[in-house]
């Protein structure tokens, strides 16, 4: 899938030989040689700024489509408009409020040196038709948006070799959809990084990561949600994290949604044996989705003090594991729980708290009782799935053993819970006692004199 879409990206774009005017930056004059008004208006042209040198563009609509060439750095300045927009080489930078490119056609950020783009501090960056990061030809390319103000607007977005940043309280809306999917056989990544609070990255169309059906491509893809960031998908579309695909929701506040399914697997063609789809939720992250979250039997999920707005359907593996940021296990369900089969693996590993613990004494037995789902509607499922539990060497070495697991349902608004129940013989601690020392021997000595003097005066 990913060559047959590569190729069909790369015949729409117009290569080199195509551009007929070629301006270069004279870093000495501070100006362009020959003048950027000196070619009729709609023709293509390169832009080339050399070396170590920086040349800018102010309020530019001149061109049917623009290339930036050479190692240097392109600034766009003021309100700026091309057709299409070609970033090969070097950096290009539409930094501070008031400046702007508008891309009334395709942007392709990828060089065989590697290609930068950056809007920050309140730039802009709109009307992309297409927008591409990376090529399947090995050319890399990478887009950060960055800070308050700053803003991506595009319709469809293929990271085939490169890395999108959305950072710091940019925002950016997708018409269309975002694919993160690279070659792996050929060392590309695709690698989506939406990190900091009030950061938002709208997708209407859908998010697809990694491996799909089709052509037996090996495609890998990573997206990263952290610092109380959001990735929202809406329209009823589906969120799918396929073979190879990996999606790490980290930190309170930081959440994942989805208009319909989080479907994480490759349902359609399972011609990677062994390889997963991986969906984490870690540290209080969130995740949301109307039609529900689907582990599909070649995917695995891993969360730890997480919350799920929906229903969640495991047929694959999934994790419970510790959140010392948290305090808590798992995961809280917001909806039904069930478990198809797969394997269910609890993570001890961080808890470091089983001596300290909140335990309950029934008779001889002292009980520890750690919840590890919580769901508000249904009973949970069980059925055809196999537990394993890791990281518990520390619990066992303080006398605990695990016996069975235990159910509550939800009854009249309150949460189920599955838990795993511990247990250990309770052994009645005696009162500490042992000689005190002569210090504390002479203040006692002394608290008795006066307490008999007082007695004798009252008297």
């Amino acid at each position: 899938m990913g060559v047959a879409c590569n190729v069909l990206l790369f015949l729409t774009l117009p290569v080199s030989a195509q551009v007929q005017f070629r301006h270069t930056w004279d870093e000495s004059t501070q100006s362009w040689s020959p003048n950027l008004q000196s070619y009729p208006t709609n023709w293509a042209t390169a832009l080339i700024v050399n070396d170590n040198d920086t040349g800018s563009v102010t309020n530019h609509v001149r061109g049917n489509w623009v290339e930036k060439w050479g190692t240097g750095t392109l600034e766009l300045r003021g309100q700026n408009s091309f057709t299409g927009f070609y970033a090969n080489q070097g950096d290009v930078r539409i930094d501070g409020t008031g400046n702007s490119l508008a891309v009334n056609g395709n942007l392709a950020v990828s060089g065989t040196d590697g290609a930068n783009v950056s809007v920050t501090n309140g730039g802009q960056l709109l009307y992309c038709t297409q927008l591409s990061i990376g090529s399947s030809y090995g050319e890399t390319g990478t887009l950060t948006v960055d800070g308050i103000g700053s803003r991506l607007e595009f319709m469809s977005a293929p990271v085939w070799n490169g890395t999108f940043n959305l950072t710091d309280g940019a925002t950016a809306y997708g018409t269309g959809y975002l694919q993160l999917m690279a070659e792996r056989s050929l060392g590309h990544i695709a690698q989506a990084n939406i990190s900091g609070a009030g950061t938002i990255l709208e997708m209407r169309n859908g998010l697809q990561i990694g491996t799909f059906a089709g052509g037996g491509v090996d495609d890998t893809g990573g997206l990263n949600i952290s610092g109380g960031a959001k990735v929202a998908v809406g329209n009823y579309s589906n969120v799918r994290v396929g073979q190879n695909g990996q999606i790490v929701v980290n930190g309170k506040n930081s959440s994942l949604e989805s208009a319909a399914s989080i479907v994480v697997g490759n349902a359609y063609a399972k011609f990677l044996p062994g390889e997963f789809g991986e969906l984490r939720l870690e540290d209080g992250a969130f995740a949301s989705a109307a039609n529900g979250i689907q582990i599909l039997d070649n995917g695995t999920m891993y969360a730890s003090g997480a919350t799920v707005l929906g229903n969640l359907t495991v047929d694959g593996l999934l994790t419970l594991a510790y959140s010392s940021i948290t305090e808590s296990f798992g995961l809280f369900v917001d909806g039904g729980v069930s478990i198809t089969g797969g394997m269910i693996t609890c993570d001890f590993s961080a808890f470091d708290g089983w001596n300290t613990w909140d335990t309950s004494v029934r008779g001889d037995t002292e009980y520890l009782t750690l919840d590890m789902v919580s769901y508000t509607v249904n009973e949970m499922s069980f059925s055809l799935c196999e537990f394993n539990l890791i990281g518990i060497e520390a619990g066992m070495d303080a006398g605990w053993e695990y016996r069975v697991t235990e159910q509550r349902p939800s009854f009249m608004g309150h949460p189920g819970t599955w838990s795993l129940v511990f247990t250990r013989p309770y052994v009645e601690q005696p009162p500490v006692t042992g000689t005190p020392e002569p210090a504390t021997l002479l203040t006692l000595g002394l608290g008795a004199i006066g307490a008999g003097f007082v007695v004798r005066r009252r008297k």
